[in-house]
């Protein structure tokens, strides 16, 4: 029996291991590689920044107007225009995907047609993300708190059948998502003429820029999370494809927040090119978005800025994304390193109340630590008040916290009778840290 049952394990493992492995699209098959230095150009960028275009006209948090696509975008090519205070609150951030593509020039300007592998057909199933993995650098922050939220029920809003137009408060929101279509199957979109003949279509690979009246630049609302997310974010392109930010915290690293997207399908005749989310980080109280509060030079730090992405394809799915993955990494433009730590406040405070006022008594002590959270004060742009204060920075985050107690106040850290009916003894000294996962 034992020598059957061998035979039958070996056989089972042959067959296992004789199986073609599955497919599975990595990060780098769905959008464009990234270049050292990084560029305009590269798959995966995001930044915090002054304005989202270089000499950008503000508009209303509800879009009006086409992408200008003559005036450069905040990217690695435009250091200058990143925002570096330490705990101060960008007027934009922003992260953006570039999906792999070539270039041909024709008649009617640039064409830029999805790369086609030969085993795929339209809509390219192999070019389409099915689901983002967005990780923002440790101790960057989006605060849900910051503006109002708007229910699902309001933000789903169907007003006919896969027609959605959110009911959200114009309070609600707290950024703008901004999308590049591409044509992806010849024949199928009729042309406007003019500029092109009477009767002509699209040309595959013809990018649509986007625009408010083509549902493809369009306000991003400030959800309520649901139970156990820290944030949740949602924007509707052209009124059918509903997409929901998932936020979540890394509490098993260095307690970073993540955002994970989910995408519609694929479909003809168009394929999403470019997307670009820009969050309004002074939007509601001035606190949407909290830069990291270190100063550690990225030469040395070289990954402690950067925000990372990961993305599996529709046509190639993994069934452990984002496990198995690989990220792509949006680093600081070189000369970029963040700035002003000396402005940052850290203002903690602490309570203690022993419960009791008995000698030598157990009681349940409570100590609260504090720290101030004054959005009047903390928020919006960076400035000096009337008395010099320097305001529009927040807090410091907590990096270590040490509690030392009154000489012969114990603690009995289990919270109760030990062997015999005898307390454990006090913590040693008296003393506890916190320490928050941080480079020394």
């Amino acid at each position: 029996m034992a020598k059957r049952s061998l035979a039958l394990l070996l056989l089972c493992l042959g067959v296992l291991f004789a199986l073609p492995a599955l497919a599975v699209a990595d990060t780098g098959d769905v959008i464009e590689p990234q270049h050292e230095p990084p560029t305009s150009q590269n798959g995966w960028q995001a930044g915090a920044c002054y304005e989202n275009q270089v000499g950008e006209v503000p508009e209303t948090p509800i879009p009006t107007k086409p992408t200008d696509p003559t005036k450069p975008f905040c990217s690695p090519e435009t250091p200058g225009r990143f925002f570096t205070q330490a705990g101060g609150h960008p007027p934009i951030a922003f992260d953006q995907y570039i999906i792999r593509h070539k270039e041909e020039a024709s008649p009617v300007g640039i064409l830029m047609p999805l790369e086609e592998d030969p085993a795929d057909t339209p809509p390219y199933a192999g070019r389409v993300l099915k689901t983002e993995r967005v990780d923002l650098p440790s101790g960057f922050t989006e605060n849900p708190q910051s503006s109002p939220q708007c229910s699902p029920a309001e933000f789903r809003k169907e007003v006919a059948p896969n027609t959605f137009v959110p009911a959200c408060d114009p309070s609600t929101i707290v950024g703008r998502n901004e999308t590049w279509l591409v044509v992806n199957t010849a024949g199928a979109v009729p042309a406007p003429s003019p500029p092109f003949p009477p009767a002509s279509t699209l040309p595959k690979g013809f990018v649509i820029s986007p625009d408010p009246a083509k549902g493809t630049r369009v306000p991003v609302y400030n959800l309520v999370p649901h139970q156990g997310e820290p944030a949740r974010l949602g924007f509707v392109i052209a009124g059918t494809r509903v997409i929901e930010l998932e936020g979540g915290v890394a509490w098993e690293s260095d307690f970073h927040e993540y955002f994970t997207i989910h995408l519609p399908a694929p479909s003809a005749p168009f394929s999403s090119l470019k997307s670009r989310l820009i969050a309004f980080g002074q939007s509601g109280n001035g606190t949407h978005i909290t830069m990291p509060t270190t100063c550690f030079n990225p030469n040395e730090w070289p990954h402690l800025y950067s925000t990372w992405f990961r993305g599996e394809s529709w046509g190639e799915q993994n069934p452990t994304f984002p496990e198995g993955s690989t990220p792509w990494e949006a680093k600081l433009p070189p000369g970029v390193m963040p700035t002003g730590c000396e402005r940052v406040p850290f203002d903690p405070a602490v309570k203690v109340d022993p419960g009791t006022d008995a000698v030598d008594s157990p009681s349940a002590a409570t100590v609260t630590t504090t720290l101030p959270v004054d959005p009047a004060k903390e928020g919006g742009e960076v400035r000096v008040n009337g008395k010099g204060e320097t305001e529009g920075v927040s807090q410091s985050h907590v990096r270590k916290a040490e509690i030392t107690l009154p000489k012969g106040h114990g603690v009995e850290p289990l919270g109760g009778p030990g062997p015999a009916g005898l307390y454990r003894r006090p913590v040693q000294e008296g003393r506890a840290d916190l320490h928050e996962r941080m480079p020394d």
